[in-house]
């Protein structure tokens, strides 16, 4: 692929995906948003044609800040259309207000021990999510937002970037009793350190777990 192949992409990529109100990416916010990995001027001469062989490390971060499948910088611009719908219909199979209305009544502010509210991830996203911004996702008004948005969102109530974009089927299958199993705040940091254990450890835990209900079971009926 040739570098005036990678500067047309980059320009395209520019037109299509915008930040969270709809204006383009201007270099500098992209250099601002990687904290300074990917430079304004490293950005000039890759829309130039001057870097025949972009590093992957700055295609991958440009593509996380922007939002896009970083397969499109290796896609014939022909196949982009494929691409991008695939990944318009990941995000359809859940809105985004089903998916933060759902982590936000699972996951608790550590430091107060409530769940969170928006002003709260507001003040915690640095400037990158607004309350009011937040307040629309909630109730649906806005089904979308920035790749830095996500990042924010994700850093502050501490789940995977890939929560935001996986497909509905790969999304866990919490019913509304282990949502409300999970509001309990010992719960909650059962199921975290859970998630720190190897294999054979919980598999222990497990067990010790189904020991304990069958006590209680002999005691039910001892009683």
């Amino acid at each position: 692929m040739s570098s005036m192949e990678f500067g047309k992409k980059f320009m395209r990529l520019l037109d299509i995906y915008r930040t969270g109100d709809g204006s383009k990416w201007t270099l500098k916010q992209i250099e601002d948003a990687t904290d300074g990995f990917v430079t304004g001027r490293y950005l000039t001469n890759l829309k130039a044609g001057r870097i025949r062989q972009p590093s992957f490390e700055r295609m991958a971060a440009v593509a996380r800040v922007m939002g896009f499948p970083i397969e499109l910088w290796v896609r014939d611009l022909e196949s982009w259309d494929q691409v991008v719908d695939r990944q318009a219909n990941l995000r359809s199979g859940s809105t985004l207000a089903n998916r933060l209305n759902l982590v936000l009544e699972v996951i608790v502010n550590r430091e107060t021990n409530e769940p969170f509210t928006v002003e709260e991830i507001a003040e915690l996203s640095n400037g990158y999510l607004t309350v009011e911004q937040l307040e629309q996702a909630r109730s649906g008004v806005i089904n979308d937002l920035a790749g830095t948005q996500y990042l924010a969102l994700s850093e502050v109530l501490g789940v995977n970037s890939s929560y935001w974009y996986s497909a509905a089927e790969q999304r866990p299958n919490l019913d509304p009793q282990t949502v409300e199993a999970l509001k309990n705040r010992k719960n909650f940091l059962l199921l975290s350190k859970m998630g720190q254990r190897s294999e054979a450890e919980k598999d222990m835990l497990l067990n010790l777990a189904d020991q304990l209900d069958l006590l209680r079971e002999e005691r039910q009926k001892g009683t």
